[in-house]
């Protein structure tokens, strides 16, 4: 036990504790001292009195206010100038334009020649012209097709409008053509379908058919002439057109047929799907003159009674005993 106590009291350097403290109580305040009392430090009192003092010690600065001169230069245009570039700035916007509807000119040029000669050469429009015809227009558009990649390639919008103008001058009536022979079987067909149309009515008017009970046979006999000249004329250009090779016109025009058809129509139409008259008021059924008569006499026998019943004696007597 005395062993450890022993222990305790004394520190590594086999000293005691209490050694130890006063010797670094002594060198702290050595330290101090010297820190103090140094001749390149500050003491602790002369930097309390730094904090504290009003700053009189210090120099004061002066403040020098200093105008700049500044110049200040815009740009811009005079009137005239001003107006030259307006003037120009248009001037390109025109020019601009111009090459605009030029290249598209030409390139409506050159769509149309390749579109045109497929349609020659193996395709919809070869069967509605001769081939000497084909082969004519065919070399043409080569022509033209050489012309728009070389001389043609920097030409004013007209030069490429003219030339289109002329192919369409001689490829417009083989489409007509091809449109002809396509379309009018169609048509013969709505125009047979017309006449039909027409004789049935006609055949249920004559059967006498309520809906057509106001109206009279002379209308069903134009009827039956319209259709008699429709048919007719039908038989006529059918066969023309069955004859007729496809190189050369159809003999009858689409336009030609629809019209027929739209004139039978007419005539049959403004017929039967006339409105039938509405029917005229019945006028009011007339009393019969005895009823009437004894219908006068039983009212006055009722206004008889109600007199009586208002004059009644009794009532009187019953009023004199009271």
């Amino acid at each position: 036990g005395n062993a450890g106590d022993q222990q305790q009291q004394t520190g590594n350097g086999g000293e005691p504790m209490d050694v130890q403290q006063e010797a670094c109580y002594e060198n702290e305040e050595d330290n101090n001292t010297s820190t103090a009392s140094s001749p390149g430090g500050q003491g602790w009192a002369q930097r309390v009195k730094g904090w504290f003092s009003s700053g009189s010690d210090k120099k004061k600065k002066s403040t020098k206010l200093i105008e700049l001169p500044m110049e200040v230069k815009t740009h811009g245009f005079s009137s005239p100038d001003l107006q030259n570039l307006v003037q120009q700035e248009a001037k390109m916007i025109a020019n601009d334009a111009r090459e605009t509807q030029r290249v598209d000119a030409r390139n409506a040029l050159e769509e149309y020649v390749y579109d045109m000669r497929n349609k020659l050469q193996g395709g919809p429009l070869e069967r509605y012209v001769l081939e000497a015809d084909r082969e004519a227009i065919c070399s043409q558009l080569n022509d033209l097709e050489n012309w728009l990649y070389e001389e043609g390639e920097d030409c004013d919008r007209d030069t490429y409008v003219n030339k289109l103008k002329g192919l369409h001058t001689q490829t417009d009536p083989i489409k007509e053509r091809a449109n002809d022979y396509e379309n009018a079987p169609t048509a013969f067909d709505e125009l047979n379908h017309s006449i039909q149309v027409a004789r049935a009515s006609i055949n249920e008017f004559k059967k006498g058919a309520p809906k057509y009970d106001h109206l009279t046979e002379a209308e069903f006999l134009n009827i039956s002439e319209a259709a008699d000249k429709a048919q007719k004329w039908l038989d006529s250009n059918m066969a023309k057109f069955t004859q007729t090779p496809r190189m050369h016109d159809s003999p009858v025009k689409v336009a030609d047929i629809r019209h027929e058809v739209q004139t039978l129509n007419a005539c049959v139409n403004s017929v039967i799907n006339r409105p039938k008259p509405k029917p005229a008021a019945k006028p009011a059924p007339a009393k019969d003159a005895n009823a009437a008569g004894a219908g006068e006499q039983n009212g006055e026998n009722a206004e008889k009674e109600n007199d009586k019943t208002a004059h009644n004696p009794m009532d009187d007597a019953t009023m004199d005993v009271e």
